[in-house]
């Protein structure tokens, strides 16, 4: 996926790629929501779906620190604050 150029490019790339993730999420048994059936993203551990949606939500919390931050004349903070690499 190209890298979006304007933020309605960004806009229109959310949109697309949630819509494509609600479809993928919908066909999801409730009773798989915590099978580790796909790939993560460092190469070897499996993820179950509900893995992921936690790992998107913790990402766009942590872009909207980041934007609020920007907001108030801040530096963003990388790693995190609390973040803690697991071993």
């Amino acid at each position: 996926m190209a890298i979006p150029a304007t933020k309605d490019d960004l806009l229109a790339a959310i949109e697309k790629t949630f819509t494509q993730l609600d479809k993928d999420l919908d066909r999801v048994p409730v009773a798989a929501t915590r099978e580790p059936v796909l790939q993560g993203h460092v190469k070897g551990p499996m993820m179950s779906p509900a893995d992921l949606v936690a790992y998107l939500v913790g990402w766009n919390q942590q872009v909207l620190i980041w934007h609020r931050r920007r907001a108030e004349g801040l530096p963003d903070e990388f790693p995190a604050p609390g973040f803690a690499h697991p071993s």
